[in-house]
């Protein structure tokens, strides 16, 4: 990584708030696009029981098969047998 890319990292220097003024307008510019593409018409599921009845199942669940994947992968939980948890848990 040079020097200038590590600049921007750090509060302070003129890098970091060009990159940080950058993040912002791309957020925003991301946000508005997005906001102006969907409509209240477009009906995106606002839960899982939602997406299963969705006209477009198979595309949520293939999403959602996705994002699992990498959660998996990345080891964001440890499965535990259910009689090593407590009562009503």
């Amino acid at each position: 990584m040079s020097h200038s890319n590590v600049l921007k990292y750090i509060r302070g220097t003129k890098q970091y708030e060009d990159y940080h003024e950058n993040q912002k307008a791309l957020y925003s510019a991301f946000h508005t696009a997005v906001s102006t593409t969907m409509s209240q018409s477009d009906n995106v599921p606002e839960n899982y029981k939602d997406a299963k009845a969705a006209p477009d199942v198979a595309d949520w669940m293939k999403a959602c098969d996705v994002e699992m994947g990498k959660l998996r992968s990345l080891g964001c939980w440890e499965v535990l047998p259910r009689s090593s948890l407590p009562p009503n848990a």
